[in-house]
């Protein structure tokens, strides 16, 4: 079977094959972080194709000693910010999509709660989610950079072409606003069983 490096090498000779195992690696992760931030389906499927075009087409550039997943998450989530800020500009942001459970709960670090948690760990995914909403795409992006996709301040800054200090402060402000969002609406109790308390 092809490793990644072969992968980039072929598509670097104009043979698509490597593209399929780039696509299995990273499409989920690409559009689940898509998802946090512009909170639409297909606006977030889209996205993905869209960034698998975009670094298919500029390959060339890719510099084959550095791993490919924080380069093409750097498109993806470049992609996103820019599809939110205009779909923010083309109408009010639209009440959350109802979301299938289990799609909350595999979107959270530790997906597989022990079943008595499972109730209050979608409930608190639910929480999470409805509060990153309320940032501003650049905020989601770069809670998504730096939780969901686990990468660090200093990888976020060189993926950027930003100074360590400016993604400190953006890390910092986004998480500053994610708990003032968060202290404004404070879940209810949850009881032994996981069940809000009334």
């Amino acid at each position: 079977m092809m490793d990644e490096k072969a992968a980039i090498a072929s598509i670097k000779e104009g043979k698509l094959e490597g593209m399929e195992l780039l696509v299995k690696r990273y499409q989920d992760k690409a559009f689940h972080a898509a998802m946090m931030v512009v909170r639409d389906h297909h606006l977030a499927e889209d996205i993905v194709q869209q960034c698998f075009l975009k670094a298919y087409d500029n390959i060339q550039n890719f510099r084959t000693e550095l791993p490919f997943g924080p380069w093409f998450y750097r498109i993806v989530i470049n992609q996103a910010i820019n599809t939110a800020r205009e779909q923010a500009r083309l109408r009010p942001l639209d009440p959350e999509p109802e979301e299938d459970e289990g799609a909350l709960a595999r979107w959270i670090v530790d997906p597989q709660p022990m079943p008595e948690e499972s109730l209050a760990h979608v409930q608190t995914a639910r929480e999470l989610r409805e509060a990153l909403a309320k940032l501003s795409p650049e905020h989601r992006g770069v809670l998504v950079m730096r939780y969901y996709l686990q990468m660090g301040d200093k990888e976020i800054a060189r993926q950027q072409k930003r100074p360590l200090s400016t993604v400190k402060w953006w890390v910092r402000s986004a998480r500053r606003k994610m708990r003032a969002i968060l202290a404004q609406d404070p879940p209810p109790p949850v009881g032994k069983e996981g069940v809000p308390h009334e």
